[in-house]
């Protein structure tokens, strides 16, 4: 590794804020992490901090892509899965999402404080 075109400050910017336990990374691998960054919630508004992680993946990804470490279909990939996510959808789809995702893991975790499986 060459070390990336911005010497990992983007990443590095990353850590600082949702703390050095989630790293930004390119493909699935870090836009995966999103609700781990949603929970975390560094910015008060779940949403927020949530797309602020995956733009970090974006600047991951293309920090590397410029770098030489990864191709440039990756950083295109990328680019098209956070704008396919936040936008290209009306405020209206974006406000059903953050309601689905809140009801989901309050869901998750009622079904953990009452020891009950999801399956069940």
């Amino acid at each position: 590794m060459s070390g990336g075109r911005f010497n990992y400050a983007n990443d590095s910017l990353c850590e600082e804020i949702f703390g050095w336990n989630l790293h930004p990374d390119y493909g699935e691998k870090g836009f995966s992490k999103s609700a781990e960054a949603r929970k975390i919630n560094p910015l008060k508004d779940a949403e927020l901090s949530e797309m602020v992680y995956d733009m970090f993946c974006v600047l991951h990804s293309f920090d590397w892509c410029a770098s030489g470490d990864t191709g440039e279909e990756t950083y295109i990939s990328d680019v098209s899965r956070f704008k396919k996510k936040w936008l290209k959808v009306t405020a209206e789809q974006r406000y059903k999402r953050q309601i689905d995702l809140q009801l989901e893991e309050c869901r998750n975790d009622l079904y953990r404080i009452f020891g009950v499986e999801e399956n069940e």
